[in-house]
């Protein structure tokens, strides 16, 4: 465990690394700028360590490059249609950072802001921030925690939220992983993906959901068998993989219980690495990297390209504050 400086954004704000370690190799940096994943270092087959998660060497690359890299994702994660939703008879409308919609919080959502480092010792991390009433125009203040607790085979991730009035809340980690390492990223294509559910969202134009949960027999989305993820782009063409140019969607989770449960399972055969995602989410977002431009240059000096990473986003549904069917994303005071 430690903690340095990891330097400095272009108007002077400083920004911090902790690094935790656990006996069985497996390391994480994480950096107060948006309470991120800045590098997962995890051994292969034959136990030579690789980093696995895309990023940048500096702070101020996280925001310039608009993928959210690593970061906490908040107010709410993913899309709100047109920005606008209805709460306690009223409608309040956001920031329109996807025109016309809202996305990830806004252009100044949660993966640009710097936490407060609160606390950290050999196992854990916890950062906090207050985001205050009207931000990105989401009514109440919140004061949202941020907690990474190393684990024997892993990290966990734990969100914590309260608010002063009604709002809407969905928060989740934007890594973006590739189990060969980043070293000199190749495509995830060849990663072999089981997702632990049999229905999804399909979405529509701007890649809102339609308000439809569409069993996954018969498309694309079946990933309920082990699949490589190139298998299912190309395998037949798809009205839905043409719209997000690859997989950009929310599946929706076999839950059973409010306990995290088993949402995603990645292998790489070529490095034996293996990824599970546990969540007590009702839906994942599935992201194969479909929009990572050919010219960021990441980690090293590592240049990325489309499908360099994928994303595995626990969450309330997409636009779920207006459609009546989906999971409730409002937070309450108290």
């Amino acid at each position: 465990m430690s903690s340095k400086q990891f330097g400095r954004l272009d108007d002077g704000r400083s920004i911090h690394a902790v690094t935790l370690r656990n006996k069985g190799g497996l390391e994480v940096v994480l950096l107060t700028l948006g309470a991120s994943v800045q590098s997962f270092f995890v051994p292969d087959r034959n136990g030579e360590r690789h980093d696995i998660v895309l990023g940048f060497d500096g702070p101020q690359e996280y925001l310039n490059y608009s993928g959210f890299m690593g970061a906490t994702i908040g107010r709410y994660a993913n899309r709100i249609a047109n920005g606008r939703f209805s709460l306690g008879g009223r409608t309040i409308q956001l920031a329109q950072n996807e025109p016309p919609n809202h996305l990830h919080g806004g252009d100044e959502g949660f993966h640009t802001q710097v936490f407060e480092l609160v606390s950290f010792d050999e196992r854990s991390a916890e950062f906090s921030h207050i985001s205050p009433a009207g931000h990105a125009g989401f009514p109440g203040q919140l004061n949202v925690t941020v907690r990474y607790t190393m684990l024997d085979d892993g990290v966990s991730i734990e969100f914590l939220a309260t608010t002063d009035e009604p709002t809407i809340v969905n928060l989740t980690n934007h890594a973006y992983f590739n189990l060969a390492g980043v070293e000199g990223p190749s495509s995830i294509l060849d990663h072999e993906v089981t997702l632990y559910a049999d229905a999804f969202t399909p979405i529509g134009v701007g890649s809102i959901p339609s308000g439809e949960v569409r069993h996954v027999q018969g498309t694309n989305f079946d990933f309920r068998q082990p699949t490589q993820i190139a298998e299912n782009v190309h395998r037949l063409s798809d009205e839905q993989i043409e719209m997000g140019s690859g997989f950009d969607h929310n599946w929706v989770l076999r839950k059973t219980r409010r306990d995290p449960e088993l949402a995603a399972t990645v292998v790489h055969a070529g490095s034996g690495r293996c990824l599970e995602v546990w969540t007590d989410q009702p839906g994942i977002q599935f992201y194969s990297g479909n929009c990572i431009g050919e010219d960021i240059i990441g980690k090293t000096g590592v240049k990325y390209s489309k499908h360099s990473g994928f994303c595995l986003e626990p969450q309330i549904f997409p636009d779920a504050p207006n459609h009546e069917g989906f999971p409730n994303a409002e937070l309450m005071p108290g």
